[in-house]
């Protein structure tokens, strides 16, 4: 007995041979693709103007978050200067702006931006990240030992940028004085990052 093959009808055999065809065409697509070769050119268009615009929108991203860190940075050093040449009493009372010593300038410095501080600048000098002196930014603590403390962190200091600081010690109050020449070079200690 002669057994016949079932035929199928044209148009489901019409319909296999095009799907066929479909998904050899896409696996050839997709196998390009893991080669990150394109298969068309306007795939590669595509492809690269998203790799551009996924580039392009990190750096802006960055740009901004250091724009945003900077102009806090910024904002310390400009509530700092507004206190300039007001008068250093050593134990001033922290909540009043009449006269500072430095840890109460720094602390009613950045209490004005929401950070809150301790009281004395050794304790202040435990915050943040510790920061080399080479990569100090604006808006850093900067904290040295005084002969008065001899040898222990016994003063502060906000650094301003160009090897200079703006605190408060002895005449003049409230001042810009550098940190990397003469006195204060001297006796640097540490210094400390608040703001990330």
């Amino acid at each position: 007995m002669i057994r016949r093959k079932k035929l199928l009808p044209v148009r489901v055999t019409v319909v296999l041979i095009g799907l066929t065809a479909a998904a050899a065409h896409l696996c050839h697509h997709v196998h390009a693709l893991q080669r990150q070769e394109p298969a068309e050119p306007a795939i590669a268009v595509a492809q690269d103007r998203f790799r551009t615009e996924s580039a392009e929108a990190g750096i802006i991203a960055m740009n901004q978050k250091r724009a945003a860190l900077d102009s806090d940075r910024l904002r310390i050093v400009l509530t700092a200067r507004k206190y300039l040449g007001t008068p250093y009493v050593y134990g001033a009372k922290y909540g009043q702006t009449d006269t500072f010593d430095c840890s109460s300038f720094a602390k009613t410095v950045f209490a004005e931006h929401g950070m809150e501080l301790p009281r004395v600048s050794r304790d202040q000098a435990k915050l943040g990240e510790p920061v080399e002196r080479d990569d100090l930014s604006v808006g850093d603590l900067v904290f040295f030992a005084t002969d008065e403390t001899h040898g222990v962190i016994g003063h502060v200091g906000i650094y301003t940028g160009s090897g200079r600081m703006i605190h408060t010690y002895g005449d003049g109050g409230v001042k810009y004085s550098r940190i990397d020449s003469g006195y204060w070079e001297e006796r640097y200690v540490t210094a400390r990052r608040l703001l990330k």
